[in-house]
């Protein structure tokens, strides 16, 4: 028997009001359902637990970041461009401010991946 793993709903959900007004600017924003579905997907799948720490090797505003720490994962991102660092960091504090549940630990830093 063949299992079939079904990605649907991926692209419905904006990050409007998730992620500073500035932060629209960057030209490659990931769905947050699309992330969402990933994290759930290696966790059902035990690649990664709450705890563990992740890598994204292009960082950009930190969308990857979001689905990641509100699963208890940490995440750090590394970005070339020092803007959308600034523009990550700013989510992170958004999201430390205004997510009400226990979070991962994010980080952003500059550089080359």
């Amino acid at each position: 028997m063949i299992e079939k793993d079904v990605w649907e709903n991926c692209y419905e959900r904006k990050w409007k009001h998730l992620i500073v007004n500035e932060a629209f600017c960057h030209p490659a924003k990931f769905s947050y359902n699309l992330i969402d579905r990933i994290y759930s997907h290696a966790m059902e799948n035990g690649w990664i637990k709450k705890g563990d720490t992740v890598l994204d090797p292009f960082g950009g505003v930190v969308l990857g970041a979001l689905g990641a720490i509100s699963n208890g994962i940490n995440w750090i991102g590394v970005e070339l461009e020092k803007k959308f660092v600034g523009l990550g960091e700013k989510n992170i504090a958004k999201w430390k401010i205004e997510v009400k549940r226990d979070l991962g630990i994010a980080k952003i830093i500059q550089g080359d991946s």
